[in-house]
Formats: structure tokens, C-alpha cells, sequence
């Protein structure tokens, strides 16, 4: 058996909620092109998104107000179930008509979308920890699509010492590469956690301007990351203890969250789903939009990285890597994503 090169049987966000809507929308998920639309009732649905008659997308066809599919090349008709209703010139119905069908759930900003086995599919199992039911947190959402494999995306946001070098202008200071990180891992959940705890550091450029914060800082950094594809970032900022006036009152800190959905379009293109969520500001739709334009800087930055190094290795093939303490929860990543790929092929 040829192994999969993506595991099937998981959670992958494949929408914003605002994508999803009366009207289909095609995207291509592990490879497979799947539509998404919300019927009548609310329901969220995904099916396979080709007509199984030549095989032509179901997204340009039409959706009626009885949530019926009527493919737009020859007619062939379909409930939101994937259920082939009928097809022209004849009463009965081919068999091998009908298309699949897979688990959706809309949790958070996102609709989410599971792949492999329907029996195994529980919206439960989506993490808590994105926080996205914590009204503590306001979260400003995106999408965009980077031109390399979802590893090598992984690989990066679980190194964040590269924010020193690429985000030096924004969110990096040198203080992130030269502080080491405590790493573990939860095989049931198939989860990496990584931490990074800085004490009187600079505080950079963005977190300056969003929260008023002046150097030095006290800075956290504390990464869950869910095999394959789920990566949160807890993100704590606050004046630095050593010199903070008690007479000033507490400090206060400013906490945020960075949820990442790494969804393999294919296995050299990957959608890039995010939330970025405050603690503070919480109504300030200036605040709003700045979060959403910093963060697409930030993806745009790490897109050219990881797309270089996806060129070069289509390229040149794979080359022999040195690796460092840093790099413990992606290597951990690494090993757990092979473990699940063997697991799906047993």
C-alpha cells in the first residue's frame, strides 16, 4: 500500500464562515476538490466537488432554493446529501451516481472539514485551545494561500527564532533566538507543546504600537501544536517586573492568541487560515484592522522563506539538515506526523 502523504483522519479548517454561504464554494482540500455551501435550514455541507458523470465541478452548476445541485454541464441533479436525484434522457438512475459526502463543522471563525473515515468524525475533537469560546479574546480572521508543502510551513511556526531575522521589524528582537525553549509532547492528542519565557527584553515595533508598552518587557511565548495541521500560539506581553513601580499600581498584561490552520491544498501548495485574538481593545475597529494588515505582513514574510526552500528542494532534492535545541518541537512535530501517516495505512 502506497502511503498517503497526508493524514485523512483529522480535523482541517477549510473556510472562513463568511466563505460559506447559499452559494457553492469550491476549494481543494488533501487534493480533492470539495464544495462548501449552507443549506436552508443552516446546515453546513461538503461534497466531492465533481459531478460523477464527466466529472465537472458541481460549484458551476446552480443550487437551488430546495438545496438541489444541477450540475451545469449535463443536468445530472443532487440533494445536500450527494444524493443523485436524476439524470436527463432516462428514469433510472446509474449506479455509482451518487457523490461523497464529508463531516463539516463550523466551530470559531472557520468551517472545518474531515477527509477520512465519516465513523471516526467527532466536531467535539476540534482543540479548545484556540479559545474561540472564551469571550475574553476578540479575534480578527484571514486566509491566504503560500506556494509551499504544509511541513515546511509547520517547521517554521514551530522555530519561532526566525522572528529575530524575518519579522525583525515587527514582532522579532534578538532576545527570541538567544532564549531556549522547554518542549513536550501528548501522543493521545497528537499534540507538540513548545515555550519560550524571556524576562527584560526589548519590546518590538508591533507590540509597542498596539499596546503602549515600552522596553524593557517581560515576553511568553507558549506554541500547542496539533499533528498535522492546528497550530496555537498563547502570546503574553507586560512591563517588565524588574522595573515596575508597585506604587503605580499592578501591571497589566496584554494577551493575545495565534490560531494557524495549515491545510494542504495539495502537496506543494498550502491554505494558511488564521485568528489572531486580544485581550484588549476589544471594541476599536481601527485596532481590527491593523491586527489583519499585521498579519498579513507577517505570512507574506514567511511565505518567501518557505517557498524558497520549496523551490529548492523540487530543485535539488533533500539535502542534509543540522539541527539545534530550537528546533526540538518540530523535529518532535516531524516524527509524530510520520507516526500518524503509519497509523492510517495499517
Amino acid at each position: 500500500m502506497v502511503q498517503s502523504p497526508f493524514v485523512r483522519n483529522a480535523w482541517y479548517i477549510a473556510a472562513l464562515r463568511s466563505e460559506c454561504g447559499e452559494r457553492m464554494l469550491a476549494r481543494s482540500v488533501l487534493g480533492v476538490s470539495v464544495t462548501l455551501f449552507r443549506t436552508r435550514s443552516g446546515r453546513t455541507v461538503a461534497l466531492r466537488n465533481r459531478c460523477s458523470h464527466r466529472g465537472y465541478p458541481l460549484s458551476e452548476g446552480s443550487l437551488g432554493p430546495d438545496d438541489v445541485i444541477t450540475c451545469g454541464y449535463h443536468g445530472f441533479r443532487f440533494d445536500a446529501a450527494g444524493t443523485c436525484l436524476s439524470v436527463p434522457g432516462q428514469s433510472g438512475i446509474p449506479g455509482g451516481s451518487d457523490l461523497r459526502s464529508f463531516p463539516a463543522a463550523e466551530n470559531g471563525p472557520f468551517v472545518w472539514i474531515w477527509m477520512g473515515d465519516p465513523a471516526l468524525a467527532d466536531p467535539a475533537e476540534i482543540p479548545a485551545e484556540t479559545g474561540f469560546g472564551d469571550p475574553s479574546f476578540r479575534f480578527v480572521s484571514g486566509h491566504v494561500v503560500i506556494d509551499a508543502g504544509h511541513t515546511l510551513i509547520a517547521d517554521n511556526v514551530l522555530d519561532l527564532s526566525h522572528e529575530s531575522f524575518i519579522h525583525a521589524t515587527k514582532i522579532g528582537s534578538r532576545e527570541v533566538a538567544e532564549t531556549g525553549i522547554t518542549s513536550e509532547s501528548d501522543e493521545k492528542r497528537w499534540l507538540v507543546r513548545a515555550s519560550r519565557v524571556m524576562r527584560d527584553v526589548e519590546c518590538p515595533p508591533t507590540y509597542r504600537e498596539r499596546t503602549g508598552l515600552g522596553s524593557p518587557i517581560d515576553r511568553e511565548q507558549h506554541i500547542s501544536f496539533f499533528v498535522p495541521s492546528l497550530y496555537v500560539l498563547d502570546v503574553m506581553v507586560v512591563a517588565a517586573e524588574s522595573k515596575h513601580d508597585p506604587a503605580t499600581g499592578p501591571r497589566r498584561p496584554y494577551l493575545g492568541k495565534v490560531v494557524y490552520g495549515l491545510t494542504p491544498l495539495s502537496e506543494k501548495r498550502t491554505h494558511y487560515f488564521f485568528a489572531i485574538g486580544r485581550d484588549y481593545a476589544q471594541d476599536d475597529p481601527q485596532m481590527d484592522a491593523a491586527v489583519h494588515e499585521g498579519q498579513l505582513c507577517l505570512i507574506d514574510e514567511d511565505a518567501y522563506a518557505v517557498a524558497v526552500l520549496q523551490r529548492l528542494a523540487e530543485e535539488e532534492g533533500p539535502m542534509p539538515e543540522v539541527s539545534t535545541r530550537l528546533d526540538t518541537a518540530a523535529l518532535i512535530a516531524r516524527r509524530m506526523l510520520a507516526r500518524r501517516l503509519r497509523a492510517e495505512t495499517r
